[in-house]
């Protein structure tokens, strides 16, 4: 994360809750949040305010004060008897092996990652994709393969159950500001203001950007037909990445508590 946003968000942080929503586990993500604290004037504060989705959206985690630890407030288990992980990653690897650098079995969430050392980023891409078109030609073979998805994030594949994605993140985030601090989110949350790069069909954000649920702004794909989600612009021109993030933030008015 470049130093601007982590600061910002570091700020921000101190004055209202916060969900970060991603594909790795909580494990992994501990050098994130810790990059974001160092720049925050209270660090316990900016603890509580943050919120993490992880496995995308297979599992919410909240910052615990009195034992000053990260504890979950939902879980979405994988039906082991519709898909054996096991099994499936034996297949995988048969199939993909050439592309494949890892796979990981989580507690919700199958992850396949290529071989990134020494490969231009472009071509990463690329082999996502192929393995993604493998793992989905492999999936449709099992009879349970409706109740989960196959995602390209163009540095991983995710298989999750369908019920664990960043919309139910976004969902389940809003029930527990409303449970736990009393903050009303508004109709279909449109108060939470979701921000991701991946909205097409089959990409990694694509479920929490269609405009189900909050106010979704892209910073990533854009389609020009589809109502949601918004670009962000400055002036006449769309800002991506995480100079979008920055600025969108940056302009928002907030109703800050």
């Amino acid at each position: 994360m470049p130093v601007a946003l982590a600061k910002k968000m570091a700020d921000l942080s101190l004055k209202m809750p916060i969900a970060f929503g991603t594909g790795r586990i909580m494990e992994h993500l501990q050098g994130h949040i810790e990059q974001i604290l160092r720049f925050s004037k209270d660090p316990e504060t900016t603890k509580k305010n943050w919120y993490i989705i992880g496995e995308n959206g297979g599992a919410g985690h909240w910052y615990n004060p009195d034992s000053k630890s990260y504890e979950e407030f939902y879980r979405v288990d994988w039906d082991s008897s519709l898909i054996d992980r096991q099994k499936l990653k034996a297949l995988i690897s048969k199939e993909a092996k050439q592309l494949i650098e890892s796979i990981s079995i989580n507690q919700t969430q199958f992850l396949i990652r290529p071989y990134r050392e020494g490969v231009p980023i472009g071509q990463v891409a690329k082999n996502t994709a192929k393995i993604k078109e493998i793992a989905d030609t492999i999936m449709r073979s099992y009879k349970g393969h409706n109740e989960f998805e196959v995602l390209d994030s163009s540095i991983a594949v995710h298989i999750n159950p369908k019920t664990a994605n960043k919309d139910l993140g976004v969902r389940m985030y809003a029930k527990l500001l409303s449970a736990k601090l009393g903050i009303q989110s508004g109709e279909s949350a449109r108060d939470i203001m979701v921000i991701g790069d991946q909205a097409g069909p089959g990409r990694n954000d694509y479920e929490f950007l269609k405009g189900d649920i909050g106010t979704p702004f892209t910073v990533g794909d854009l389609d020009h037909v589809a109502e949601w989600p918004l670009p962000v612009f400055d002036g006449d021109n769309v800002i991506k990445g995480p100079e979008g993030t920055l600025y969108l933030i940056e302009k928002a008015k907030f109703g800050l508590r």
